[in-house]
């Protein structure tokens, strides 16, 4: 399994297991603070249903600027999730390169064959998030969001073991 930190460079940044408090810290922006407003309940059920093994938190200084993880689905296919903080674009390609190790590593040990990833496409920073960690535009999710707006289905999926 990975071992933690992922990394740490000298200026501070870091990518450190997931804890349920490291929500509450991150200053969210636009469209995440939308999505609070629209589901008080979001950071809440995100917390509780994060899998312990399989998320983390990207820190600068000790504090949160995204939280960001993997839960099953079902035995070999994973869904992802990411809520970035306001100053996630001051540090994202540390964030970008240590995310990639993590579903490049998850992809490679066989836990999972396929993970995918439900994008707004109106959500510029989750969508290139998505992309630079190799993810795929699937297809479009109709009316699939809390305002009716239609999604973007994205995924990962294993080129060796089972299809």
């Amino acid at each position: 399994m990975i071992e933690l930190p992922i990394f740490r460079t000298t200026s501070g940044q870091s990518i450190i297991k997931f804890q349920p408090q490291h929500l509450n810290r991150l200053d969210l922006k636009e469209p995440e603070l939308s999505e609070v407003r629209a589901d008080p309940a979001l950071l809440d059920r995100i917390a509780r249903t994060a899998d312990p093994v399989a998320s983390w938190t990207g820190m600068f200084h000790g504090k949160p600027v995204v939280c960001f993880g993997i839960r099953t689905v079902f035995p070999g296919v994973g869904e992802a999730w990411l809520i970035p903080g306001a100053d996630i674009d001051r540090h994202a390609i540390s964030v970008c390169r240590g995310s990639r190790k993590i579903y490049q590593h998850f992809i490679d040990e066989g836990v999972f064959r396929r993970i995918h990833v439900v994008v707004d496409p109106a959500n510029d920073t989750a969508f290139r998030f998505a992309k630079w960690n190799g993810f795929d535009v699937e297809g479009i999710m109709r009316k699939f969001g809390a305002d009716g707006s239609d999604h973007l289905l994205m995924a990962r999926i294993s080129e060796h073991g089972k299809s």
